[in-house]
């Protein structure tokens, strides 16, 4: 359960010493699959490096667009900026090392690493949609960009850089206050009891 109490150890983790607003970390969660778009991503750090921005990319997941993704990450000659990390374990010291948390789904059932991403206490950039806007609202919790739209992206990863965490933190505390395991369990059993009446 992302959102319970146990996992709050990671709050006092250590983390990544930013010195260069520049030299900026960007992370994502995420299947290697159509639905999750990293082809929109990976041409947003495209568009950051060919603005002499200097911005890496850290991917965590695995799927069957692996290869066609080192493809086009060579084809864009983003090999130093980007990397493959394959699944992991424990994603919180991974996501508390990050400048930016991006998530760039066409669509989402429900957005799991979005929550791990807030409970982290990270900032994060997200598309505008499906279960995306159903969690985030219009809260400050996150940025939203134009879903697909690389260049939106790009521009929404600089303004994420920019202003302060605190922006964030205070909302994405709220949001997870509403998906505690407790509470998600009461609104399931809810809903079976409707079913049953």
């Amino acid at each position: 359960d992302v959102c319970s109490s146990d996992l709050r150890k990671y709050k006092n983790s250590k983390v990544r010493v930013r010195k260069n607003k520049k030299n900026l970390l960007v992370g994502t969660i995420a299947r290697l699959s159509p639905e999750k778009d990293l082809t929109t991503l990976i041409s947003a750090i495209s568009n950051l490096k060919n603005e002499n921005y200097f911005c890496s990319l850290k991917i965590v997941g695995d799927g069957p667009l692996k290869s066609q993704l080192f493809k086009i990450v060579h084809s864009l000659n983003l090999e130093n900026n980007i990397e493959f990390l394959g699944k992991i374990a424990d994603p919180y010291p991974f996501l508390k090392s990050l400048d930016v948390f991006v998530l760039a789904s066409k669509f989402e059932g429900f957005g799991l690493s979005l929550l791990e991403a807030m409970d982290s206490g990270t900032k994060i950039v997200v598309s505008k949609n499906s279960a995306l806007e159903e969690i985030v609202g219009d809260s400050s919790a996150a940025i939203y960009f134009k879903t697909s739209d690389a260049l939106d992206l790009s521009q929404k990863i600089k303004y994420a850089n920019r202003i302060s965490i605190k922006k964030f933190n205070k909302d994405q505390k709220t949001i997870l206050e509403k998906f505690t395991s407790k509470k998600m369990i009461y609104a399931i059993e809810k809903i079976y009891v409707n079913l049953v009446n």
